[in-house]
C-alpha cells in the first residue's frame, strides 16, 4: 500500500501541467515529505520494539531498562528525529494557513 502511495504521488507530480499553481505543488511535496518521515518513524519504532520486547526480552532490569540503555542507538535517534521534524512541519503548516 505504501509503495502504491509513493508512486501515485510521484505520478501526480510528474503529470502537473504548467498552469498548476504553486500552492498545489507545495501541498503535493509537503504530503510526500510527511509520508516519508512517518514511514521512517514507524519503521524505526518497530525495530526498537522488536529489540526491546522480543530479541532482548531477558535484559537485566526488563524491557524498560533495555529501552533506557539503548536510547542513543541509531534507530531510537532516527525515530525521535523524524517525529520532531514531522511535528515541526505540521506546526509550521498551521501557522502558514492561519
Amino acid at each position: 500500500m505504501l509503495v502504491y502511495m509513493v508512486f501515485q504521488t510521484w505520478y501526480l507530480m510528474k503529470g502537473l501541467k504548467a498552469k498548476t499553481s504553486a500552492k498545489e505543488k507545495f501541498y503535493i511535496c509537503y504530503g510526500f515529505i510527511q509520508l516519508f518521515l512517518i514511514t521512517v518513524e514507524l519503521g524505526t519504532h518497530g525495530i526498537a520494539g522488536q529489540f526491546m520486547w522480543i530479541d532482548h526480552r531477558n535484559f537485566l532490569g526488563g524491557p524498560f531498562a533495555y529501552y533506557l540503555s539503548t536510547s542513543n542507538a541509531w534507530y531510537s535517534v532516527w525515530d525521535m528525529v523524524c517525529g520532531v521534524i514531522s511535528n515541526a512541519m505540521n506546526d509550521g503548516l498551521l501557522v502558514r494557513i492561519t
